[in-house]
């Protein structure tokens, strides 16, 4: 976790630091209506003004700027940072090649795939091999 300067998003008076932060967890569920995703996060700190939370699957590889990704959710977090973010895999096409769950800022009005990565899960691959077989 680190700071991001936000530019002059905050109505433009000076930059604006963010703080990453927060954990999470996260399960692949099997249901009559196909895969799903389930993450859990808690403690996440309220996104700056002008931004939302947003996940993402993709496919990370390191050293290699992200090329394959999937936009999932935009979600809301409660007062003490905690939500909820359910993916059905038909929302992303299909969990496969990608290999990451992450979550992003995203500014308000858009979506699309910024820099500003706050949560970045492990490889679902290798840790579902169960679930992913090859």
């Amino acid at each position: 976790a680190g700071a991001m300067t936000l530019g002059g998003f905050n109505g433009g008076t000076n930059d604006y630091q963010f703080l990453n932060g927060g954990s999470g967890t996260a399960e692949f569920i099997s249901l009559n209506a196909g895969r799903q995703l389930q993450a859990e996060l808690r403690r996440l700190p309220q996104p700056p003004q002008g931004f939302h939370y947003t996940s993402y699957i993709v496919e990370l590889i390191p050293s290699t700027p992200v090329t394959e990704f999937a936009r999932a959710n935009e979600f809301a977090v409660d007062a003490l940072g905690n939500g909820l973010d359910i993916i059905p895999e038909s929302t992303v096409g299909s969990f496969n090649p990608k290999n990451t769950y992450a979550v992003l800022l995203e500014p308000d009005g858009l979506q699309v795939l910024t820099q500003h990565f706050v949560q970045v899960s492990e490889n679902y691959q290798f840790k579902f091999v169960s679930f992913f077989p090859r």
